[in-house]
C-alpha cells in the first residue's frame, strides 16, 4: 500500500472513520483481513477506525474481533438508538471505508445522505457514489466528476514484503504445500479443483498441510484423503490465527486467489490459485503485475 495514502485533513487533525466490510458464514474473512490491515496502519497515522457491522451477525462476528474496537447496529428505522445513522451522529463519524459485496449503489447513496465522506474498495469495477474508489486492477481510467478513482497494484492493501524467501526444498519432488479454500474452507464450491489437487498430491512425494476451518470441510478432507491413500503424508490444521506468519515455511500454497494470495506473495512464497468464482473479480492482468504467474482462469 501507499505510504502517503493517508486519511488526513488540511488541518492534520484526527478523523472518525467508520469502516463497514463483509464478515459472515457466506462472505468469508477477506474483506475484514484486508480492512484490519488498513485500520492498523491508520492508527499509525494518528487516526482512530471503529468496525461497524450488523447485530444479526454478532456471534460469527464475535469470534474474529476480539481485538477491535467494533459497533453493531440494527437494520431499519423502528429502533432510532442503535440504526446506523444514529451511530454515525453518536460517534461523529465523519469517513466511511465500505469494503462489501452484499452493500450496493442505493446503500452507497444512503451513506452520502448520512453527511459521510465515503471511501469505496472495489474488486468488480462497479458504479459508485462514493468520493473516492480504490481497486488494485491496474489499466483502469475511470474519469469522472467529483469522484476520485485510485487504481493500481500499488493500491492492494496487504502488509509490505519485508524479505523474499528462497525456494525452501531445492527437491522439486519433495515439496512441503499448504493447500486453503479461503477463510472458510469451501472446497466443495470447487469440487473439480480440490480432487485433482489432491490426486497429483497424493501421487507425488510432497507433503500436504490443509486447512480445514469447519467441520464439513473436515470431513469433506478426510473423506478425500482415504480415497487417494495419503497415510500420514497430509495433515489437516484447523482455522489459523496468525497465516501470514507461517506461509513462508511452505513452498508452494495452492487455493483460491484472494487475500492469502496477496499473503503470500509478500512472505516469498510461491502460489498456485484459480479464481474462486467467475463474477467478474478476478484479473489475470492484475495478478501477473505482480508476478503471480501460476493463476489458472
Amino acid at each position: 500500500m501507499k505510504d502517503n495514502f493517508k486519511f488526513r485533513n488540511n488541518n492534520q487533525e484526527t478523523i472518525k472513520i467508520g469502516i463497514i466490510c463483509d464478515l459472515n458464514k457466506s462472505s468469508g474473512l477477506g474483506h475484514f483481513k484486508r480492512m484490519n490491515y488498513l485500520n492498523l496502519q491508520l492508527e499509525k497515522y494518528g487516526q482512530k477506525g471503529v468496525f461497524l457491522f450488523d447485530s444479526k451477525d454478532r456471534k460469527f462476528i464475535k469470534n474474529f474481533t476480539s481485538n477491535q474496537k467494533v459497533i453493531f447496529y440494527s437494520q431499519g428505522e423502528s429502533r432510532k438508538k442503535n440504526t446506523l445513522k444514529s451511530l454515525i451522529n453518536k460517534h461523529k463519524i465523519t469517513t466511511i471505508i465500505l469494503d462489501s459485496y452484499l452493500f450496493d449503489f442505493q446503500f452507497e447513496k444512503k451513506l452520502s445522505k448520512y453527511g459521510a465522506y465515503i471511501i469505496s474498495i472495489d474488486d468488480h469495477l462497479r458504479k459508485h457514489v462514493s468520493n473516492v474508489v480504490v481497486s488494485n486492477r491496474i489499466g483502469i481510467k475511470k474519469n469522472y466528476k467529483n469522484q476520485i478513482w485510485l487504481t493500481g497494484s500499488v493500491y492492494i492493501l496487504a502488509p509490505k514484503i519485508k524479505k523474499i524467501h528462497k525456494l525452501k526444498n531445492v527437491n522439486t519432488f519433495n515439496l512441503k504445500i499448504l493447500f486453503h479454500a479461503g477463510g472458510l474452507s469451501y472446497y466443495q464450491k470447487n469440487k473439480n479443483f480440490t480432487e485433482n489437487v489432491l490426486k497429483v498430491i497424493s501421487k507425488s512425494g510432497h507433503i500436504l498441510d490443509i486447512i480445514c476451518s469447519t467441520s464439513q470441510s473436515k470431513k469433506y478432507i478426510e473423506k478425500l484423503s482415504k480415497k487417494y491413500k495419503f497415510k500420514n503424508r497430509l495433515k489437516i490444521l484447523p482455522y489459523l490465527q496468525n497465516l501470514k506468519k507461517k506461509l513462508g515455511k511452505y513452498d508452494l500454497v495452492v487455493g483460491p486467489a484472494g487475500t492469502i494470495t496477496f499473503e503470500t506473495i509478500l512472505a516469498g512464497t510461491l502460489p498456485f490459485t484459480i479464481p474462486f468464482q467467475n463474477d467478474g473479480r478476478d484479473s489475470l492482468q492484475s495478478w501477473n503485475s505482480l508476478g503471480h504467474l501460476m493463476h489458472l482462469t
